[in-house]
């Protein structure tokens, strides 16, 4: 069940919004000449900003015990509703709320810089100029936001779909284990990928042989009609047993021959 879990840097967050809530809230008169709402613009997307971080903080805990970056899990299984709630509603509604506000500052702005040498400077939107940069570091801090939310978006795209071909390798080396039992995969792939395995030849024991008789990762005997993958250096191993080893190793358990190929692709998370 998802749990809201605070960190210092949602604690300074909290704080930056409540500073430029309170303000906005002080100083609220004094946007009454603006042609357009931008201390409500603004208002809104300090809020916005604290919903964003609210979101990722309430985490399925097996997920989030996970040590890897937060964006490399924004399109696991386990954060679907995490996910459509950041990518297909905060997200793009945030990206457009700025940049109407982006367009309604600089036409504020441009309204002010005519009227700057006019006796009549109570029709200006800013008192000062320091207001008007305290509205334009705002802008910097969501553009980083957004730079920064965008990034991780296509990260956790490439990375899900990088998984999900993987999965599909995955259910076609299973195929080739018939009834036997098929490993499990391992969830940090740090060898050959199930594709890369799928490239190794397999053979049936018709009768062991004398001098190849034993598999050396199990150290059991080769049986009549088991399955064995045959590596480019013509050790034969069980199926199960250099699998298994293959995902987490990337070369030959006997000569520790490399077995990796200049493309071979690891996953940048647990699968």
């Amino acid at each position: 069940m998802p749990t809201i879990r605070l960190s210092c840097n949602d604690v300074f967050i909290g704080l930056a919004i409540f500073y430029a809530g309170a303000e906005l809230v002080i100083a609220w008169s004094d946007f009454q000449n603006c042609s357009k709402p931008i201390h409500i613009w603004l208002l809104i997307s300090c809020l916005f900003l604290g919903l964003f971080r609210l979101v990722h903080s309430m985490g399925d805990p097996e997920v989030d015990e996970i040590n890897e970056p937060w964006c490399f899990k924004l399109f696991t299984s386990n954060s679907n509703l995490r996910s459509c709630i950041v990518v297909g509603v905060l997200y793009p509604f945030f990206l457009c709320w700025i940049l109407l506000g982006t367009f309604w500052y600089a036409e504020v702005d441009s309204d002010d810089y005519k009227l700057s040498g006019i006796e009549g400077t109570a029709a200006r939107c800013f008192k000062d100029q320091q207001q008007s940069w305290y509205f334009i570091l705002w802008l910097m801090i969501f553009y980083v936001w957004i730079i920064a939310y965008t990034t991780s978006i296509m990260i956790s795209a490439m990375v899900y779909f990088r998984n999900l071909d993987i999965r599909g390798q995955y259910v076609r080396l299973a195929e080739q284990y018939g009834d036997d039992p098929v490993p499990r995969l391992s969830p940090h792939l740090q060898g050959l990928s199930p594709g890369s395995i799928l490239r190794f030849e397999v053979e049936t024991i018709k009768t062991p042989e004398a001098n190849i008789n034993q598999c050396t990762v199990c150290l059991e005997d080769f049986k009549a009609r088991e399955k064995v993958r045959v590596m480019p250096c013509k050790h034969r191993f069980h199926l199960q047993c250099i699998d298994v080893w293959l995902m987490r190793q990337g070369s030959c358990p006997n000569c520790k021959r490399n077995l990796r190929t200049n493309s071979e692709a690891i996953p940048l998370i647990p699968i």
